[in-house]
């Protein structure tokens, strides 16, 4: 592929800011300076068990060794908040290597002897504690469980960083569930009590959730508002580390935008400043996010330069799910470079790592990207003389494998399938849709180069059922979002109407008790103004509950011009003139049949959520739609497509899949009748300031058509032409030009229709 579609969605985690680190290390020292001196009593157990605690965010292994000291010198003395104090330490050291069982086994020993102490501020902390480890083993249930009683005992005590907590762990949970609703109303409860309690850092951390919600519904501009908010909490806070990483989000999300420029501008200074800090995770971070930057805006030599930086960072740092992660999209900039044998090498390294990791969904994208090289190669003639290798030093590093690569055509392709297949039976255990896809498109073209059309044309199948699937999830994300602004707007403006109403209540209260000569008169304002307010609030309600009807009513529009761009007749005939070609054993004819369809079908699929497309793009499909139908009916019709020589076809833009329905209504109705001498014109020439459409057939015409409808007892009405011209005026509002629409029938010998679409242009243009 051109462009990686795996633009990676960030987790927002808590990273451990660097400032942080240099006072827990100034308060370490300070405590390992007195323990030397302590006597073996509690003050002792409280120095070890806040060395335990300080290194925990440090050196968690070091923090379970001062841990296990305190929990026995505790024991020994029968202190029993030290040793609940222990075990709540211990287990926040194992939750930091990962050794989930033993951390839950200490929370759950801490969480008794909290309860049996009466110590309700720790319960709530510990149980939050729980939650986040049950998180951590992907048991949702006990987390939510555990998160949902900790924010009770919060609420029933008045602790608001409390409830921020136990608030900000539902809403972890139920992000991960899927539940983004839900998740949203979690966040803004933990970010409505992080600001009572005045709690700047975790604001900024809830502000960060929120914008992860929104991003994971693909709304990043929302995102990076919020993102915004706590990247202004971070500077008031003076935490560099912080700023960074919030700096890389908000880069992210605008390349996520195609706001190419703000993503490199957001990304460099977050560059910058993780340089300054030393924070070494946020600069290759950093890196990504350039490398793909570029990418996506065709500058593949500095998207791969800024890739190999990266990749030579991640080594340095031994993280090896980002060494593998750059070498995969090195991988892919070499196939969009058609540099396949190095993109074979750093596929097999991603692969390589990937697997070993256990990291299934990277495993299979490293497949594809091997599958894709490999297909490249072959498609461009498989330019090798001989079977070559390459070593380490030829890709400028010595952790890179020996890659052994064959020159045969044949072996290419056949190892081209094998990749695709293996990533395809991995995308179907793990249910990774978009994998699919993108196997199944590529397998498909593979299979038809090699002849085998019967394998192609199945693959071409479940690549068609895994993109409708696709669409369709996106588009019910699109109604989430809208949903769910609409919940939180009506929720809101419910709590400022509740707000005004009893403060209006409260205003009356206090004028009848001080005036009671004119209560009469009073309470006849007051109903007047409630009256004034209840039908305010109804025209509010009333139109927010528009406006998420019509969102839903736009989307619903958007799905039906997407069906209605290719007749589904057309798509089942060529489906069955080519299983007709495999079954007369015409590999030649049913291949080439074959891919001219994949190549209409991807070209459609591609331009279907495109509001404008070029005259180039246009007479592209237009010429493979027409030559398909004409090979099919057998060369009953013949057809022209012109376009005007002064007219910038490759810069020129026009609704996107406007033309097709036409020249389809010319074939299947001004054609019906005609056996043979059937042409069909296809123009595109400028007048003035205007760009003149003309389609123009010598059919029997729509009157003509007509009454053989009415013969046939048909009593369907083609909405085609309506659909055409709503989109030309929604296009047209949208691009501030003016647009005409005209029907010309009869026009040669009673017969013929001629259909003009005139666009006005400025002069300028």
């Amino acid at each position: 592929m051109k462009k990686s579609i795996f633009i990676t969605v960030l987790v927002l985690l808590h990273c451990i800011p660097l400032q942080a680190q240099n006072k827990a290390q100034h308060r370490i020292d300070s405590l390992e300076s007195v323990l030397p001196h302590s006597k073996e009593d509690t003050n002792k157990v409280a120095v070890l068990l806040s060395l335990a605690f300080e290194y925990g965010n440090v050196n968690p292994e070091t923090g379970i060794r001062y841990g296990r000291e305190g929990l026995a010198l505790a024991t020994k003395l029968g202190n029993k908040r030290g040793i609940a104090r222990a075990h709540n330490n211990l287990g926040s050291c194992y939750e930091g290597i990962a050794e989930y069982e033993q951390s839950a086994e200490h929370y759950y020993k801490a969480l008794e002897l909290y309860e049996q102490l009466g110590r309700r501020v720790a319960i709530s902390s510990v149980l939050c504690n729980v939650a986040a480890v049950h998180m951590h083993t992907n048991d949702y249930k006990r987390a939510l469980e555990c998160a949902t009683r900790a924010l009770a005992i919060s609420e029933q005590d008045g602790d608001k960083e409390g409830m921020g907590s136990a608030a900000e762990a539902m809403g972890n949970a139920y992000r991960s569930l899927g539940d983004y609703p839900k998740a949203m109303e979690y966040d803004r409860k933990a970010l409505k009590a992080y600001q009572e309690a005045g709690d700047t850092w975790g604001e900024a951390v809830a502000s960060m959730y929120i914008g992860g919600v929104y991003a994971s519904q693909g709304d990043y501009a929302t995102a990076v508002e919020w993102f915004f908010k706590a990247l202004k909490l971070y500077d008031q806070l003076g935490n560099k580390h912080a700023v960074a990483e919030c700096l890389q989000n908000i880069a992210e999300f605008n390349s996520s935008m195609q706001n190419y420029s703000k993503g490199i501008e957001y990304a460099l200074q977050s560059l910058k400043i993780s340089k300054e800090t030393g924070s070494k995770n946020i600069e290759a971070g950093c890196y990504a996010t350039l490398g793909q930057t570029y990418f996506m805006m065709n500058d593949t030599a500095q998207g791969l330069a800024y890739m190999l930086k990266g990749l030579k960072l991640s080594q340095e740092i031994k993280v090896p799910d980002k060494i593998a992660g750059f070498s995969g999209l090195i991988s892919n900039v070499y196939t969009a470079q058609k540099n396949y044998v190095m993109a074979i090498t750093y596929g097999l390294y991603a692969f390589k790592i990937n697997k070993e990791l256990g990291m299934k969904r990277n495993t299979a994208t490293s497949l594809y990207y091997l599958g894709s090289a490999y297909l490249g190669l072959s498609k461009n003639g498989g330019r090798l003389s001989s079977s070559i290798n390459i070593s380490p030093e030829q890709t400028g590093s010595n952790n890179i494998p020996v890659v052994s690569i064959p020159a045969s055509k044949g072996e290419q392709l056949k190892l081209s399938i094998s990749y695709f297949e293996q990533g395809l039976a991995i995308a179907e255990e793990i249910q990774a849709l978009d994998i699919r896809e993108i196997c199944d498109r590529d397998v498909a073209e593979a299979y038809a180069l090699t002849g085998n059309s019967s394998a192609a044309l199945a693959h071409f199948h479940s690549y068609m059922k895994a993109h409708d699937s696709l669409y369709n999830q996106e588009k019910n994300r699109d109604i989430t979002r809208n949903e769910m602004k609409y919940v939180y707007e009506k929720r809101e403006d419910s709590i400022r109407y509740r707000s005004q109403a009893d403060l209006q209540a409260q205003q009356f209260k206090m004028q009848r008790q001080r005036i009671l000569l004119i209560a009469a008169s009073g309470i006849f304002v007051v109903i007047i103004v409630l009256i004034v307010f209840i039908q305010r609030s109804r025209v509010a309600r009333a139109k927010a509950k528009q406006e998420a009807l019509f969102s839903r009513q736009l989307l619903e529009i958007e799905l039906k011009a997407l069906r209605a761009q290719m007749n589904p007749h057309f798509i089942f005939n060529c489906l069955n003139s080519i299983q007709a070609f495999i079954l007369k054993e015409n590999r030649i004819d049913a291949t080439e049949y074959l891919q001219k369809f994949s190549r209409l079908i991807r070209l459609i699929l591609d331009n279907s959520q495109k509001t404008s497309n070029t005259i180039q793009d246009e007479a592209e499909i237009l010429d493979l739609y027409l030559n398909l139908e004409r090979l099919r009916l057998k060369d009953r019709f013949d057809f022209e497509i012109k376009i005007g020589e002064d007219i910038d076809q490759s810069f020129t833009e026009i609704p996107s899949m406007v033309i097709q329905p036409l020249v389809e209504n010319s074939i299947w109705h001004g054609f019906v009748r005609t056996e043979q001498g059937g042409m069909l014109l296809v123009e595109f020439k400028k007048h003035d300031n205007k760009l003149i459409i003309t389609v123009e057939d010598n059919g029997i015409g729509r009157p003509q058509s007509k009454v053989l409808k009415e013969q046939k007892g048909t009593s369907h009405q083609s909405k085609g032409m309506k659909l055409i011209e709503d989109r030309l005026k929604a296009w047209s509002q949208t691009q501030g030009l003016a647009y005409e629409f005209k029907i010309y029938d009869n026009i040669q010998d009673e017969k013929g229709t001629r259909i003009e679409i005139s666009i006005l242009y400025s002069a300028e243009a």
